[in-house]
């Protein structure tokens, strides 16, 4: 729940600074910012673990962090021009995506509980772009008959 109201704070301010003109590039420096002093003493950590792994290990890290970053660029491009009902609720899909990457990585068939949950998250997915064009649409008959 604390995870959702944070998510949901961040994805206000990306809004109502893109709003204002800011750059999607400045809101990515700025926010991890705020969150460094939350996540260091874990990040020195997990530093402190991998110190001695190979080139490969940091390389992966590297390309975990460059993918990251790119997505986050394009997340908070995206965030900026959607309403937010579509854009918080397909942020779900990735869920499903990163299971199936990971069975196609070698990582094993998931559990039933994942067929659950995808399932609901698919449907729970349609029926909210169902209702939103509904929405959409009785605004536009609703315009119409003010005119």
């Amino acid at each position: 729940l604390f995870a959702g109201v944070l998510s949901g704070a961040a994805y206000c301010c990306v809004r109502a600074l893109s709003r204002d003109g800011e750059s999607e590039l400045w809101l990515l420096l700025s926010l991890p910012s705020v969150s460094l002093p939350f996540c260091a003493p874990a990040a020195l950590n997990a530093i402190a673990q991998h110190a001695g792994r190979s080139i490969e290990v940091w390389l992966w890290f590297l390309a975990l962090g460059i993918a990251t970053q790119g997505g986050q660029v394009f997340l908070a491009r995206g965030l900026a021009l959607l309403p937010a009902a579509s854009g918080t609720q397909a942020m779900y899909f990735g869920t499903i995506t990163g299971v199936l990457l990971g069975v196609a990585l070698g990582d094993g068939l998931p559990s039933w509980q994942f067929w659950v949950g995808g399932a609901v998250i698919v449907v729970a997915l349609h029926a909210a772009e169902v209702f939103e064009r509904r929405a959409v649409a009785k605004q536009g008959l609703d315009k119409s008959k003010a005119s």
